[in-house]
């Protein structure tokens, strides 16, 4: 952690507040998580030297300087531990058990030290496993301030996967105003990261997966860290607790309910807008590389009046914005229309299903609108297999289909299926150029590239695929699929879905300067990952990209799914995406 020039995310929430009342017994209720390790201080000493027992069993620590007693949260009536910030703190060995990719973390807190120091290292560690140099797998909590550092009092957890970044996640200010805090972080194998403070969710990012322990194998440290010139809290500690698990938002708030405190709604400082993605902002905005934002409205079509909507293609027509989407209860391709991107028209069947046996149902459309004819390319479904068709319309909603498909699954690579067209014409070559999916049925497997001078007869790339999944990249090791291409600045941006499983998906960005060859991802990807307990909480597919010049922001619809897909939006304001040169 000691160097943060790579650190890339960095989601900040409001500070959510709490009452506190007697409750029921603390540390039952977190025994029935089944804590790896949970250190309660309630020695009778804490010298120099002294044991610090680990209430299951197999972790005892050991105090390093002079660590003072007092009571703990008072609904819990157990003890803390006091920290001098002056050198003191307590050290767990290093054990094979502990290196865990997968974890919670979870301690109470009270201060009133000045946390007015930026990652790394920050005013105070609280708990720590920290190593030499970003990405070098480790992880790290500290009182410090934000990344711009206008908001002292601030806890900022580090998450540094092997050979990625170290991923920032900050709350809200003010947490060092004297007052018992609840504080829990969670981190997926996948590098899912969520923190807690109260019970209340108040931030998540993603990492981007891979390994937070390796050969440098440190101890856990509470209190303080002398490695890297780490700093000490002066403040007490309580409850610390590790669990070889990510413990659910629904268990975390048992937890804080046991421990005395009534979570509440995260409450912004101020009204979240999509205009101010550095400011507070509320959870369902977390989840996201820096820059792009969650829209406060989401999701913006779909759910329980029209079911599952996904996979969408949009195109500006007379100043509003047509969104041809899949509507997945009719079988078919239909539209919807908006003038701000967010409000949506009820959704009309333009292109259905047929009984021609190949297209008994309609979906992933991707549309072109070029000298008043609308130029549609779909997805046509039947018996397992999927086919690429064609159809053409004067007024963007009566359209005429070709009857036979025009791109079909013939490469091995391919498999049965081919899906997700998405086209461009280009002007200079006077050509039409298509990045198609291929692969499984269910989903696809990576992207190929194929041209056409009419729309109808299409000739596939010789190097087809022209982008596959990156194994070393933990979010899309399995496949990469339904790529976006927006010209900018003479590359090739492609947004694209880059699956973990096919049960996990997130949405990533890489560029090209020929649309084919050369690709290089972006280095905050994934751009667009699940919200944990949200609408999007179990996937985010399919991205569609605008660049809208008036306000000089990206709108970016993607399919979100928890229960059912459903369309959100989130927003970039300027038009640079963060590559740099």
């Amino acid at each position: 952690m000691l160097n943060t020039a790579c650190v890339v995310m960095m989601t900040v929430l409001a500070a959510p507040t709490a009452t506190q009342s007697p409750r029921g017994d603390y540390s039952a209720e977190v025994l029935k998580d089944k804590p790896l390790a949970f250190w309660r201080f309630a020695e009778s000493d804490l010298a120099d030297g002294a044991t610090v027992r680990d209430a299951i069993g197999k972790h005892n620590g050991r105090c390093r300087g002079k660590v003072r007693q007092d009571t703990g949260p008072p609904a819990i009536k157990g003890r803390a531990a006091v920290f001098d910030g002056s050198g003191a703190y307590v050290e767990i060995p290093a054990s094979s058990d502990l290196d865990l990719n997968a974890l919670s973390i979870e301690f109470w807190i009270k201060s009133t030290q000045k946390w007015n120091a930026s990652f790394w290292p920050g005013s105070a560690a609280m708990m720590s496993r920290a190593t030499a140099g970003a990405g070098s797998a480790d992880w790290t909590i500290v009182g410090g301030n934000s990344r711009d550092g206008k908001r002292n009092g601030c806890l900022v957890v580090g998450s540094g996967p092997k050979g990625g970044d170290d991923t920032l996640l900050t709350s809200a200010p003010g947490l060092n105003d004297g007052s018992w805090r609840h504080v829990v972080w969670t981190r997926s194998a996948s590098g899912d990261n969520c923190l807690y403070i109260d019970g209340t969710p108040a931030g998540a990012a993603t990492d981007g997966g891979g390994p937070i322990v390796g050969r440098q194998r440190r101890p856990i440290q509470i209190g303080g860290d002398p490695w890297l010139k780490g700093r000490f809290l002066r403040g007490a500690l309580a409850e610390a607790a590790i669990y070889p698990r990510v413990l659910s938002p629904e268990r975390v708030r048992a937890h804080a309910l046991a421990g005395g405190l009534t979570p509440r709604k995260a409450s912004p400082a101020k009204a979240p807008t999509v205009d101010d993605p550095a400011g507070t902002v509320a959870a369902r905005r977390a989840c996201t590389a820096p820059g792009w934002v969650k829209h406060p409205a989401n999701p913006v079509l779909g759910g329980r009046k029209y079911g599952t909507i996904f996979d969408v293609s949009v195109v500006r027509v007379k100043g509003e914005y047509w969104m041809y989407n899949s509507w997945r209860p009719k079988k078919s391709v239909a539209l919807s229309k908006s003038k701000d991107g967010v409000n949506w028209g009820e959704p009309v069947i333009v292109l259905p299903p047929t009984d021609s046996g190949w297209e008994i149902q309609t979906n992933r459309p991707g549309v072109v609108y070029r000298d008043g004819v609308f130029h549609m390319w779909y997805t046509g479904q039947a018996k397992s297999r999927s086919r690429i068709g064609y159809a053409t319309s004067i007024d963007g909603v009566s359209f005429t289909r070709r009857a036979k498909p025009v791109l079909e699954a013939e490469a091995a690579w391919e498999k049965t299926s081919v899906m997700c067209p998405h086209v461009e014409w280009d002007v200079e070559k006077e050509v039409f150029r298509m990045w198609y999916s291929g692969g499984e049925d269910y989903e696809p497997d990576a992207i190929g590239y194929s041209t056409s001078t009419d729309g109808v007869s299409w000739k596939k790339h010789a190097g087809n695929p022209i982008f596959r999944a990156d194994p070393s990249k933990h979010w899309e090791k399995a496949k990469v699929t339904a790529g976006q291409i927006v010209r900018k600045d003479g590359w090739h941006m492609m947004f694209y879905i880059g699956f973990e499983t096919d049960r996990l998906a997130r949405i990533g960005l890489a560029r090209s300067r020929d649309g084919i060859t050369n690709w290089r991802r972006h280095r905050a990807n994934p751009i667009i990952s699940p919200t944990p307990g949200a609408w999007d909480g179990k996937s985010c597919y399919k991205p569609f990209v605008v660049y809208e010049k008036s306000n000089d922001r990206w709108l970016l619809w993607y399919n979100g799914r928890n229960s059912g897909e459903k369309i959100g939006l989130a927003i970039r304001k300027g038009e640079d995406l963060g590559f740099g040169k």
